[in-house]
């Protein structure tokens, strides 16, 4: 929010954000919470998982596309569960890059959907085993509460934007960043479990809390605005106007 020349005020959708930046002691910043959310009415829950892994998001370099490969070959080699990619390449070497190695590794489980309507994308995820999403750049990460919306567990790169948002949550699991073997262990893991032991993981009292409270763009944008109006009144008062 910017006052004449200076900010009055930033706002992050993370603790871990802010971290990032170096603004920890930052008096003028403040996390939005709830900051993102999705409709529960738009995630249709499928009512049986099928046998695939699923990834969805950006397909660029920063957000793991390029480790997918290494992780999933690990994961499938143990299960033999297919991997479904949800959505485009945002450039041609990153693409050419990732069909080589699903080439040379012999992957014949991946298939690419390209771009899917937020319908068919949390359709798609409702059916997954698990999500893998080792991306290395995050501030919330978005698709982590589409999928958990969808009843689908999550294993992702521990990194401090969406630690800080899921931590604690037992249906997102973290392993180290770039240890693509600790995260093929921890898909094997859930997609090993039995319905009763998947079905408690994804409605954990936690995760359930979690998503209720992430469940309405009004309550995102009228906390937000409740904050400005604060501020608007805070500097009203000191006469900064």
């Amino acid at each position: 929010v910017l006052m004449g020349k200076e900010f009055a005020k930033i706002f992050f959708v993370s603790p871990g954000q802010m971290a990032n930046l170096g603004l920890r002691r930052c008096d003028k910043c403040e996390v939005l919470r709830p900051a993102l959310a999705v409709d529960p009415s738009n995630c249709r829950r499928a009512a049986s998982k099928d046998n695939f892994f699923a990834f969805a998001g950006r397909m660029v370099a920063n957000k793991g596309i390029l480790e997918l490969p290494y992780i999933y070959a690990e994961a499938a080699r143990r299960t033999g569960a297919g991997l479904v990619v949800a959505g485009r390449f945002h450039d041609s070497a990153t693409e050419r890059a990732f069909a080589r190695e699903v080439r040379r590794l012999g992957l014949d489980g991946v298939r690419l959907t390209g771009w899917l309507s937020k319908e068919e994308l949390y359709w798609l995820l409702s059916r997954a085993k698990a999500l893998l999403y080792p991306s290395y750049s995050d501030s919330f990460s978005f698709v982590i509460l589409e999928s958990l919306a969808c009843g689908t567990p999550v294993v992702a790169y521990d990194i401090p934007g969406p630690r800080s948002v899921y931590g604690g949550l037992p249906a997102v699991r973290f392993v180290r960043e770039f240890d693509r073997r600790a995260m093929a262990e921890e898909a094997v893991r859930l997609a090993a479990l039995g319905d009763d032991e998947y079905s408690a993981l994804v409605r954990d009292e936690r995760v359930l809390s979690f998503l209720k409270e992430h469940s309405s763009w009004d309550v995102v944008a009228e906390r937000f605005a409740e904050r400005i109006i604060a501020l608007g009144r805070k500097r009203c008062a000191s006469g900064a106007f």
